[in-house]
């Protein structure tokens, strides 16, 4: 299909009208309504509610719409990355990460490389790891920042990765103490515990607990750490969260037990992508960026001798 129908139907869809869309394409009503017939007919849906002055737009209009506007921005990526000599210079960033992984260090990473690619857009999704995983299949986006439970997929390049330590953080005044004498601790020492955890830590943490004899009283749970911690502070809860969480978040006066249990599955930090050949320069750069913040070493075949 020719991709200016695309071009074409965004605007007759933002112009309200053939005719409005008609005079700021210079294009011919006839002509116009004859590419929709056509667009129609390929999809096997309506796209306009007939009758109405505005034209209005059905399930499956607004539908096409969106994916029209994505494949418009990816053809836009491509010509300005072409446009700049492949260095990277112009275009969109799309960064997806999870919620565990967000901090003033990720944003300073992010700063440094808005300061010296001025004219590429970022664009940042917050999601689940499992969702991200499938965006990032879908190249929905570029680069996914996250922690998980177990090992990631292989279809992704793990730029860079580590086992991180799950930790139960609680205030000194929350009287957990006298269950948590160990050094380290395991699922048994949080049974029967009131525990706030983020969304997707829910599930394997409710596994370990009865594999473990015990069960997860999950009092608390959301995607955002700092209002676990805020929880733990204030001596209601002890929450789950990786132990590099504590000091990134301001909560570094917390006391904290490493959680070391085999029910458990390994705590994975890890920083995805498609694989070199499939990366964009624009992505590339920011790859570079990051690893020279954290003191990373990083070298890409592809691009480097």
């Amino acid at each position: 299909m020719n991709i200016k129908y695309y071009y074409n139907y965004v605007a007759i869809v933002e112009e309200g009208s053939l005719t409005a869309a008609s005079r700021k394409l210079r294009i011919a009503q006839p002509a116009l309504s004859n590419q929709v017939k056509a667009l129609e007919e390929i999809f096997g849906a309506r796209l306009f509610h007939r009758g109405s002055r505005r034209l209005e737009l059905t399930d499956a209009g607004s539908i096409l719409y969106r994916k029209a506007k994505r494949i418009i921005e990816m053809e836009t990526d491509a010509k300005n990355e072409i446009a700049s000599g492949f260095t990277g210079a112009t275009g969109t960033l799309r960064i997806g990460v999870s919620p565990s992984v967000i901090s003033d260090n990720l944003y300073s990473v992010i700063k440094q490389y808005t300061e010296k690619y001025p004219k590429v857009d970022i664009v940042i999704v917050e999601d689940e790891p499992e969702e991200l995983a499938r965006m990032l299949q879908a190249g929905k986006v570029e680069i996914c920042i996250l922690h998980q439970f177990g090992a990631f997929p292989e279809n992704f390049d793990a730029v860079f990765s580590k086992n991180e330590k799950l930790v139960a953080a609680y205030s000194k005044d929350a009287g957990f103490d006298t269950k948590f004498r160990a050094k380290a601790i395991n699922c048994k020492h949080l049974n029967g515990l009131p525990l706030a955890v983020l969304n997707n830590y829910a599930l394997p943490l409710r596994g370990a607990m009865k594999r473990a004899g015990g069960t997860l009283w999950l009092h608390a749970n959301c995607s955002r750490p700092d209002t676990l911690l805020r929880l733990a502070k204030d001596g209601k809860v002890a929450a789950i969260v990786p132990e590099s969480l504590l000091a990134e978040q301001g909560y570094s006066e917390l006391q904290h037990k490493v959680i070391d249990d085999a029910n458990l599955d390994n705590f994975n930090w890890g920083f995805l992508a498609l694989a070199p050949r499939f990366r964009s320069p624009v992505s590339e750069n920011f790859i570079r960026i990051y690893a020279d913040a954290a003191g990373l070493k990083y070298v890409n075949t592809q691009y480097d001798s």
